[in-house]
């Protein structure tokens, strides 16, 4: 013969088992509210020179990541040439270089104050596809100093700058030239 649960013991679970959605529900409502409040208090760490936050670079690295990989083209419109290039440095020194720098040189002032740091020419660049470049450079970067140029440079010009960048450590004389102050 089989024990008859009792109606006491039935409740007691449910309960048991409501105590724990309700912990569970909280626990997930108050994570947003706490940090709506650290925000609005002015303690959240806005500041260039602020250490990031926990899983700050990495989230926003993947995001940056997908986000153009995804919309980046996959066709380059423009063809390689060395005058291409050549006017690509040019357009690169007087718009990219107070952020980005010239090979050879110091990391410019504006430079070491921004955070994240910007990619300085020459360096963790040219091993981006060029869509991928080309999308950065067009559409910009969310809460760093890189402004979109979608509004100031032509698509041509855009794709020219990427074609660059993508072929830093190879460059024709002429465009290498054109990145070096004494000129």
């Amino acid at each position: 013969m089989k024990p008859i649960a009792s109606p006491v013991v039935g409740e007691r679970r449910r309960a048991g088992k409501l105590k724990v959605v309700i912990a569970y529900l909280l626990g997930i409502a108050t994570l947003p509210v706490l940090a709506y409040l650290v925000a609005y208090s002015g303690h959240f760490p806005v500041a260039t020179n602020s250490h990031p936050l926990p899983l700050e670079v990495s989230l926003a690295d993947r995001a940056l990541h997908y986000a153009s990989v995804d919309g980046a083209p996959a066709v380059v419109p423009v063809k390689v040439s060395d005058a291409g290039l050549t006017s690509s440095a040019q357009l690169y020194a007087t718009e990219c270089a107070f952020c980005h720098g010239l090979p050879g040189q110091a990391v410019p002032h504006a430079a070491t104050g921004m955070f994240p740091p910007p990619p300085q020419f020459f360096t963790k660049v040219d091993d981006d596809p060029t869509g991928v470049i080309y999308w950065r450079i067009k559409n910009g970067i969310r809460l760093t100093g890189m402004p979109a140029f979608r509004p100031t440079l032509s698509d041509d010009q855009i794709w020219s700058l990427a074609l660059l960048l993508q072929r830093a450590k190879r460059l024709p004389a002429p465009a290498q030239a054109e990145l070096h102050p004494n000129h």
